[in-house]
């Protein structure tokens, strides 16, 4: 049996709703388990600590960057390990 990847897609969520959903069918077709934000409500500091445990648990972790804040970015994001493969791709 072949494995199945988990990969757990993050941006911002208004203004990258379309290339999240592209990321998305691709991971399907590929026979992925895709998982994000949008399936966790981020209410709280246990609901957080929730949803860093399923990103710990992803085989990859891809963030999407468009035209964001990367400060509050960047102070948003040093809260989850970093895994050692990076791989960047272009959506048309």
């Amino acid at each position: 049996m072949d494995k199945r990847y988990q990969v757990f897609v993050s941006s911002t969520y208004a203004d990258l709703q379309q290339e999240r959903q592209k990321v998305i069918q691709a991971l399907m077709e590929m026979d992925c388990i895709p998982a994000g934000m949008e399936l966790f409500p981020a209410a709280d500091e246990e609901q957080w600590e929730f949803i860093k445990q399923i990103i710990d648990d992803c085989d990859y972790y891809i963030l999407i960057i468009g035209g964001v804040d990367m400060v509050r970015l960047r102070q948003k994001e040093s809260a989850i390990p970093r895994k050692n493969t990076t791989m960047q791709c272009h959506l048309d």
